[in-house]
C-alpha cells in the first residue's frame, strides 16, 4: 500500500491495515527546467527513473544543465527516503500487487506521477484507489493504472474539497510518524491484496 502523497498517508494507512498490507509511500522529485521559467519537465524517481512530461525533440534543453538537475534531484530523494524511513530501503514491488492511495484529486498530475514512478518498480498490478477525483483526474489515471478504485466523482476541484469536508494537510512530520507507527511489527502481508478485492468503483457526485 503506497500513499501517493503525504496527505494520502492517514488513507493508506487506514487501507494497509483493513487489508493486511505493507505501507509505504511513493517519492519523486519534481526535474525543473535548466534555467527556470518553466514549468517541470518531468520527475525522478527512486531508482533513478526519469519521468519525461514532453515527447523527446520536443523542446530544447542543456543536457549538462540536466544532468546536473538529475543528479540533485536523486539526491534529495535519498535525504527524503532516509527520513521517512532510515532504517529500511523502498519497499520491493516486483512481482507483487501495488495500489497506490490519493486523497482528493483535481487534475490527476501528482497521482499520475506516483504511478508512473510506482510502475517504475515492476509490481505485477498496479491498482489507484482514490477518495475522490474529477471526470478529467479520473481518466488520466485509468490510463496509468491497471485497475482504480474511486469513492466519488465531483465535476470539479470544489466539488472534490466539499468530499473531504475540509480535511486539513498533513505535515511531513506527521507522514513520518504515520510511516514508522505502522511499520512496527504488526503488519505482514507485503503488498498483496485477496484475490477477490473489488476492481473498480466509481461514486458519483
Amino acid at each position: 500500500m503506497l500513499a501517493s502523497s503525504r496527505n494520502a498517508m492517514p488513507l493508506a494507512r487506514d487501507l494497509s491495515a483493513e487489508l493486511g498490507c505493507e505501507l509505504d509511500i511513493v517519492l519523486a522529485q519534481e526535474l525543473d527546467f535548466p534555467g527556470g521559467g518553466s514549468s517541470p519537465v518531468g520527475a525522478v524517481t527512486e531508482n533513478g527513473e526519469v519521468l519525461w512530461n514532453f515527447r523527446e525533440g520536443s523542446t530544447s534543453i542543456d543536457e549538462e544543465r540536466l544532468a546536473d538537475g538529475i543528479v540533485r534531484a536523486i539526491e534529495a530523494l535519498l535525504q527524503r527516503r532516509s527520513r521517512y524511513t532510515p532504517d529500511q530501503s523502498p519497499s520491493d514491488l516486483a512481482g507483487c500487487t501495488a495500489i497506490v492511495v490519493g486523497d482528493g484529486i483535481a487534475d490527476g498530475s501528482m497521482m499520475v506521477e506516483a504511478l508512473q514512478a510506482a510502475r517504475s518498480r515492476r509490481p505485477a498490478r498496479l491498482i489507484a484507489a482514490v477518495a475522490a477525483a474529477t471526470p478529467a483526474a479520473l481518466h488520466r489515471i485509468r490510463l496509468a493504472s491497471d485497475d482504480m478504485v474511486c469513492l466519488e466523482v465531483a465535476e470539479s476541484y470544489s466539488g472534490v474539497a466539499r468530499t473531504l469536508g475540509g480535511v486539513s494537510p498533513v505535515t511531513e512530520e506527521r507522514a513520518m510518524q504515520i510511516l514508522r507507527e505502522a511499520m512496527e511489527p504488526s503488519v505482514t502481508s507485503p503488498h498483496r491484496v485477496a484475490r477477490d478485492a473489488p476492481g473498480v468503483f466509481q461514486g458519483t457526485a
